[in-house]
């Protein structure tokens, strides 16, 4: 008798009861994805809270700035990782200025001495700018000025506005991929 009042309870119709969602109700939707760009970098600054940009001292001098975009690499003959990416990153930089987006491509070495960058460069010669750091003791104390651990791998790379501050930091290799996002990064986003 009780089953019967419960089912006859079940059928009443009450507006006062949550209708039992239909199956595509039920599905929730997953949350938006993060901003492109700031998923892609490690450090994202918008253009009133970026901070200057600094190298670390350097044992070869930087090229000038030239009023672009600037992309720092921040590489070593022993990464493989670095060395893998560098011809996507020069084709990449060449795109750029092709599609009237210049960029100053600047690939910084944690080379502890010149003679394995020098070697490098004469089997890479599509590769240039590439100045060294002065010591490997410089490594550590400007990582923390530029806010990353002193645990970060390399490669690292910088994208620096053209009033010379910091917009984007990225740890880790790039992927085919990536361009799409870096050119927002160029974009000022």
């Amino acid at each position: 008798m009780l089953v019967w009042m419960l089912m006859l309870a079940g059928c009443s119709g009450s507006s006062s009861e949550t209708p039992v969602p239909r199956r595509v109700e039920a599905v929730q939707a997953a949350p938006p994805k993060a901003d492109a760009v700031q998923a892609f970098c490690d450090l994202h600054f918008p253009a009133a809270a970026a901070p200057p940009f600094e190298l670390p001292e350097l044992a070869t001098p930087a090229p000038d700035p030239t009023g672009h975009w600037r992309w720092y690499n921040v590489w070593a003959t022993w990464c493989g990782p670095c060395i893998a990416e560098m011809p996507m990153l020069t084709r990449w930089d060449a795109e750029l200025d092709e599609a009237g987006r210049p960029v100053d491509l600047v690939f910084v070495s944690f080379d502890a001495g010149q003679a394995e960058v020098t070697a490098f460069a004469s089997r890479h010669p599509e590769v240039r700018g590439m100045p060294r750091i002065a010591s490997t003791d410089v490594i550590g104390p400007w990582l923390d000025r530029v806010g990353l651990p002193r645990s970060i791998a390399i490669p690292l790379h910088f994208w620096v506005d053209p009033e010379g501050h910091t917009r984007c930091v990225r740890s880790g290799g790039l992927s085919s991929g990536d361009l799409a996002v870096i050119k927002r990064v160029l974009d000022g986003e």
